[in-house]
C-alpha cells in the first residue's frame, strides 16, 4: 500500500502494472493510472491533495483527475538533480 491521498478520502495501492485510487468510504476503485515503465525501484509517491510524483529520467509532478488522467505539473531533468536519488517522502 502507497498511502492515503485526498485528505484521507482515498487508500492507495501499488501492484506490479499501477496504482490504485480506492474510495476510503465504500472500497470502491476510483481510479487507476497504469505504468508506462517496468518499475524495478518504485520510485513514486503521491501527496495527500493526490498529485503524483515519479522518477524516471527526471523528477515528474502529474496532477491526477479522479478518472486516473494524468496532468503534467511539472518536469525537471535528471541533470538538475542529485546524482544518487534514492527516496522521495
Amino acid at each position: 500500500m502507497r498511502g492515503f491521498c485526498k485528505g484521507g478520502e482515498q487508500i492507495v495501492v501499488s501492484d506490479s502494472d499501477a496504482l490504485n485510487f480506492y474510495s476510503a468510504a465504500d472500497g470502491q476503485l476510483v481510479a487507476r493510472y497504469t505504468r508506462s515503465y517496468e518499475p524495478y525501484y518504485p520510485a513514486e509517491a503521491v501527496s495527500s491533495d493526490g498529485r503524483l510524483f515519479t522518477y524516471e529520467r527526471g523528477l515528474n509532478i502529474f496532477a491526477l483527475s479522479d478518472g486516473g488522467t494524468l496532468e503534467p505539473v511539472l518536469d525537471i531533468p535528471t541533470s538538475d538533480l542529485p546524482a544518487s536519488a534514492y527516496q522521495m517522502h
